[in-house]
């Protein structure tokens, strides 16, 4: 109740938010089975998820690692032309 005097802090929300987890509760204490079976989907997309990113940044940066290797030796080729050869 003391957020309700603070200007700008969005007490609606709140209690919104509060009533909505609330009925989630509930709703996970009469149905277990179903909410771990909910849960153990989205923590596999995310995973599945996760994964998928993980490969594309991998590729990304060793794209940029040899692009970034063929500059430095390009470099150290003008300085000492004997070097890499």
């Amino acid at each position: 109740l003391f957020f309700r005097y603070i200007n700008g802090f969005p007490y609606m929300t709140m209690i919104i938010l509060n009533v909505i987890e609330i009925v989630l509760g509930f709703i996970v204490m009469l149905n277990p089975i179903d909410a771990s079976m909910t849960l153990a989907m989205y923590l596999g997309v995310i995973l599945i998820a996760y994964a998928i990113l993980n490969i594309i940044d991998m590729v990304i940066i060793k794209k940029n690692i040899r692009d970034k290797e063929n500059k430095f030796k390009e470099i150290l080729h003008k300085f000492f032309p004997k070097v890499g050869e």
